[in-house]
């Protein structure tokens, strides 16, 4: 067993780093698994300075059986700002093996339901790892639009793993006020057992602003729809929102598709749009497309279910694009900010009326508008609490 008092003065005394073990389903170079995996590349991105990090991973991406070409299995190699392990095979043996193998003083799990962080806990539990601190960031799970979609298979867990505390002692990381309350809500733990710290958003440099974008036609208003197509995004709720326009749109859909049944039900709505409502459907973007892809559309519409952080809405507005969303994410009060709308889903017809009104600007007055998103952006994203609550989040979980 570690010593923790004693390991904490040795590395207070040579100024080492702290060693964070980050334990995530997919990462880079991988793409389809949104908001988590945006969450932890961020993190590193910001605070590789502050820790020295290494990730845990499959060596695929969600829906793929072949692993990431040219990449090594089942040992570290670089990659960008941190140490990543490619699992070739994540049995509980496996990882209890690599694990106990790693040096290492934290380890952060990412998702409540992820299976890897579901066999980190047994392992913690009976004591097939070695000891260290454990912080756990459900990332949205326990909020509604998401713990409802296969609720009842997630319900067994979660009662599974209060009655034999798989959690007992570690800590908890909410991102959001409302987060706080759902984990001591459903899991039953102490508010003291919970650090919270603001999901950190897209890193800003010069490579990551896009050009200005240049207008062909300027007869349409141009929006888009960028995220996962699942019922929790409410993609249908956008549609019916374009039924109601009776302005010329452009409206074009980006995202994996997770639930087949539910795109089904949206194609049968699209079909329904009116012929001034020209919508397209154009599959899946890589990380790297999604700021340059939103610089060339006048809104992004996302009316989601809710949101934990939205790092989508981040990309939008740190392309320029204004946002048109919910009440459901963090994102709120954006019209005072000149960065867009957040409006209560039981007021549709307030959505029809903005995007009306964005229709009727001149094209003039949209890029002045998006210029000036561009200016502010930076500052608005991040700030220095912010990075100091998430270095907390690591320094307190140790």
């Amino acid at each position: 067993m570690v010593n923790i008092k004693s390991h904490v003065k040795k590395r207070n005394a040579f100024h080492e780093k702290l060693k964070v073990l980050i334990i995530v389903g997919h990462y880079l170079p991988g793409y389809k698994s949104g908001g988590i995996l945006r969450s932890v590349e961020n993190t590193i991105n910001y605070l590789h300075n502050d820790f020295k990090f290494f990730i845990i991973t499959r060596n695929h991406d969600i829906d793929d059986a072949k692993p990431y070409q040219n990449i090594k299995q089942s040992q570290w190699g670089t990659l960008g700002h941190t140490q990543v392990l490619y699992l070739k095979s994540t049995s509980f043996r496996s990882i209890c093996r690599i694990v106990n193998q790693t040096e290492y003083d934290i380890i952060h799990l990412n998702s409540f339901f992820e299976p890897l962080s579901i066999k980190i806990l047994l392992a913690n539990k009976i004591g097939k790892i070695k000891c260290g601190s454990i912080v756990l960031s459900p990332r949205g799970e326990f909020g509604w639009a998401s713990l409802r979609l296969r609720f009842y298979k997630k319900l067994g867990y979660i009662l599974i793993s209060r009655l034999f505390g798989f959690f007992n002692g570690i800590k908890w990381h909410a991102s959001v006020i409302h987060e706080k309350k759902d984990i001591i809500k459903i899991m039953s733990v102490e508010e003291s057992n919970i650090l919270l710290a603001k999901d950190l958003p897209i890193y800003i440099s010069k490579k990551t602003l896009p050009a200005t974008k240049k207008y062909k036609d300027n007869s349409s208003l141009r929006i888009v729809f960028i995220s996962n197509i699942s019922p929790e995004k409410n993609l249908h709720y956008a549609i019916n929102v374009l039924s109601k326009v009776k302005v010329q749109i452009v409206f074009n859909i980006y995202g994996r598709i997770v639930n087949e049944k539910y795109w089904k039900k949206c194609q049968r709505l699209i079909k329904t749009l009116p012929d001034h409502v020209l919508t397209s459907y154009f599959g899946e973007l890589k990380p790297n497309e999604v700021v340059s892809t939103f610089s060339k559309y006048d809104l992004f519409l996302f009316p989601s279910g809710g949101e934990n952080y939205g790092h989508v809405i981040a990309e939008s507005l740190s392309s320029g694009t204004p946002v048109l969303i919910s009440k459901n994410t963090p994102w709120l009060d954006l019209e005072s900010l000149n960065l867009g709308w957040d409006i209560d889903l039981k007021n549709m017809d307030s959505f029809v009326e903005i995007i009306e009104k964005l229709a009727r600007m001149s094209h003039n007055e949209r890029q002045d508008k998006q210029n000036n998103i561009r200016k502010i952006i930076k500052d608005i994203l991040i700030n220095s609490s912010d990075l100091e609550d998430n270095r907390f989040l690591y320094q307190q979980s140790f």
